[in-house]
């Protein structure tokens, strides 16, 4: 995704909170995640010289989900103005179940929008409406509230041809770290 926006000329950095927080161990309940804890991770954001519009989170995995409210929670309090968008695999499948998991844990939504499916053209396409300032409510694969009501459109298309997109943005990760 990232490349694919740095190819269309959007400027992207990429917080990888499991290898930049590899050495960090934190056991909550009956779960112990690796990566950045809450502190490290509000530093990163602290540290950066701009104020995004946009951030990205990225559920793969459906333990994982406490876990991208708690950040999406760290990123709204830090960034006020920004929108807070969602994907990957539960984000897809199960995305009314993201906004309520939200409203329990936060008292109020943190999350913005999900988006389904592949993120490529979509966070592309979500991103020029956004700079336009509109919101396409019938956009392949969105996901939120307009008007305080909950739409939610299905991923109707997939990438024919994925030969048409960049190689991965690597040079905005810290490969060393993954090696380690």
């Amino acid at each position: 995704i990232a490349a694919y926006l740095e190819f269309k000329n959007i400027f992207v950095n990429i917080i990888d909170c499991c290898v930049e927080g590899y050495d960090q161990e934190v056991t909550d309940k009956e779960f112990c995640t690796y990566g950045l804890n809450n502190e490290s991770f509000k530093e990163k954001l602290n540290n950066l010289n701009y104020e995004p519009d946009i951030v990205g989170l990225s559920l793969l995995f459906s333990t994982d989900l406490d876990n991208l409210i708690n950040i999406s929670s760290i990123v709204k309090t830090t960034f006020k103005n920004c929108e807070i968008v969602v994907g990957g695999l539960h984000a897809t499948i199960y995305p009314r179940d993201i906004f309520e998991q939200d409203l329990i844990l936060n008292k109020k939504r943190t999350i913005d929008w999900i988006i389904r499916g592949e993120g490529e053209l979509r966070l592309f396409e979500f991103i020029t409406d956004l700079q336009n300032d509109c919101i396409n409510k019938n956009m392949n694969g969105l996901v939120g509230f307009l008007n305080n009501k909950f739409f939610c459109n299905y991923q109707k298309e997939t990438i024919k041809d994925l030969d048409l997109l960049p190689f991965p943005a690597y040079h905005l990760l810290p490969t060393e770290k993954y090696f380690k």
